[in-house]
């Protein structure tokens, strides 16, 4: 990895990560994020955290990060890999990670550490609450392919019928959190039912 010119390709910035629908993920660099996280992934995930690196290049590497396979890599370096991934998806603004995240459904890829990271951002980000009543859609999007789809809507119906820690939420859900307990009425209101809109009767006028 030639660190200097990457360096200076991350603070250069690009376009942003493009999600055409029903189309692939629009990347214009991807081979050179991905040239860099096979020649040294520690080396390279650290460099995404650098100062100056512009943000939507910190989002390709969070990206790459999780997209990428870590068969083969020992313990020291997927626990950096983990905590890069973690600082990316907190620093980020959350819109660039969701659509990492959807990003990710696009590329199919879903490794175990690809859902850890998932699951932290839409159940554990500071601001979740809010991200998913602005976000929903995307985010059980986000959360059902973490998970995959019949299992994250069977963790969900059995949150909803008041299961906090059973067996099977245990080994599908809760193993991947660090604050499960905080992260059970996220899950609900992921799937809470939308309230139908009001149509505004005759004599109503709208605030301005």
């Amino acid at each position: 990895m030639d660190t200097p010119t990457l360096l200076g390709h991350l603070e250069a910035g690009t376009g942003p990560l493009a999600l055409p629908r029903g189309g692939t993920l629009c990347w214009d660099d991807a081979d050179l994020h991905r040239a860099a996280y096979t020649d040294d992934p520690e080396g390279y995930a650290l460099l995404g955290l650098a100062p100056g690196v512009a943000p939507w290049q910190r989002a390709r590497v969070l990206l790459q990060v999780l997209a990428a396979s870590q068969a083969g890599l020992d313990d020291a370096t997927r626990a950096t890999l983990a905590a890069t991934a973690r600082a990316l998806t907190l620093a980020l603004p959350p819109g660039h990670v969701v659509t990492v995240l959807l990003g990710l459904r696009r590329l199919r890829a879903n490794h175990k550490h690809t859902t850890r990271a998932a699951l932290r951002f839409i159940l554990e980000h500071p601001d979740a609450d809010t991200l998913i009543a602005a976000r929903r859609p995307a985010l059980v999007d986000c959360f059902e392919h973490a998970l995959g789809k019949a299992t994250a809507r069977g963790c969900a119906r059995r949150i909803a019928e008041g299961d906090t820690g059973s067996d099977y939420l245990q080994r599908r859900l809760l193993r991947f959190l660090t604050a499960p307990h905080a992260a059970l009425p996220r899950v609900r209101a992921l799937y809470e039912p939308v309230p139908a809109a009001r149509t505004a009767g005759p004599d109503e006028r709208p605030h301005v």
